[in-house]
C-alpha cells in the first residue's frame, strides 16, 4: 500500500521501535498512530505472542495462534460480518506470502504520510 514503514518509524507523536509483532500496538500508540479493535483496508492486523483467533482460507478453518513474536499482517478487504482477509509472511511453517481470512484482535491505522526512519 505504499506506506513506507521499518524499525524505527516515525509518526505523529515521535518515532518508536517495531521491533516483535506482539509490542506493535504499544509502539504505534507511541508514535502516535491509532490503534483500534475496528478493520479498514490498509491497517496493520496485530496479534500478541500467543493470542488466539478464528481463521480460514479456500481449503478450511481452525483457529489461528500466533507465535511468541506475535503476529502482523496487512488487511487487504473487511467482510460485513467484521472479518477481514490480510496478506502476510511466515503464517506457521510456510515462510511464505499467504493470504487469510480471520478477526483479529486489534488494527493499527498507519496513513500513507507517515515516514519512515529507517
Amino acid at each position: 500500500y505504499g506506506t513506507p514503514f521499518g524499525y524505527f518509524t516515525k509518526g505523529p507523536r515521535g518515532t518508536a521501535v517495531f521491533a516483535n509483532a506482539s509490542g506493535w500496538d504499544t509502539a504505534a500508540k507511541q508514535a502516535g498512530f491509532k490503534v483500534s479493535t475496528v478493520p479498514v483496508v490498509g491497517a496493520i492486523a496485530q496479534w500478541h505472542a500467543y493470542e488466539r483467533s478464528d481463521w480460514s482460507n479456500a481449503w478450511s478453518w481452525g483457529y489461528f495462534t500466533a507465535g511468541s513474536a506475535g503476529h502482523v499482517a496487512v488487511v487487504t478487504q473487511v467482510f460485513s460480518d467484521g472479518t477481514v482477509e490480510v496478506a502476510q509472511y511466515n503464517y506457521g511453517d510456510m515462510r511464505s506470502f499467504s493470504y487469510m481470512h480471520a478477526r483479529a484482535p486489534r488494527y493499527i491505522y498507519v496513513p500513507l504520510a507517515s515516514p519512515q526512519v529507517r
